[in-house]
């Protein structure tokens, strides 16, 4: 009769554990990693971590002078909230060089600049030098040019 309690035991255990939402391995729950896999099915080099209560996700897209890392976020409930590719000035579209050019930052040294998406807008994100000071501004292409929130 101990034999089967133990037996149960740990038939229980094992289907917990299979039937667990999030893995011991630190990956989140299948739904994200399906989600994820959908929205970047070339990523490469993909590492997932828990960061402010988010799961962020570390991958590269590309190979060679086109390789480009990225991060991706998602929240608890499984939902896409954002996403950050590294960009260069030297790759920026026209428009947004135009507007930052036109703008009180245009003598500002580029530090580091990311594209940035989210479910409802999309924008470049840069990190500027300004008088031995670093500013980060969002430029958007309408025009706008807003101090950066970090809410991450």
């Amino acid at each position: 009769m101990k034999k089967i309690i133990i037996a149960l035991a740990i038939v229980a255990a094992l289907f917990t554990t299979i039937s667990c939402d999030k893995y011991d391995d630190g990956r989140p729950s299948k739904h994200i990693r399906q989600l994820f896999a959908e929205m970047y099915p070339s990523a490469k080099d993909v590492e997932w971590e828990v960061e402010n209560g988010y799961w962020k996700v570390s991958f590269e897209t590309g190979t060679g002078t086109s390789r480009v890392d990225s991060e991706a976020w998602y929240n608890d409930r499984g939902e896409w909230v954002r996403t950050e590719t590294e960009s260069y000035p030297s790759s920026l579209p026209d428009d947004i060089k135009t507007i930052l050019n036109s703008s009180e930052y245009a003598s500002a040294m580029i530090d580091d600049v990311k594209f940035v998406q989210t479910p409802s807008e999309e924008y470049y994100q840069f990190e500027l030098s300004v008088a031995g000071a670093s500013v980060y501004v969002n430029v958007y292409s309408d025009g706008r040019i807003i101090p950066a929130k970090f809410e991450w």
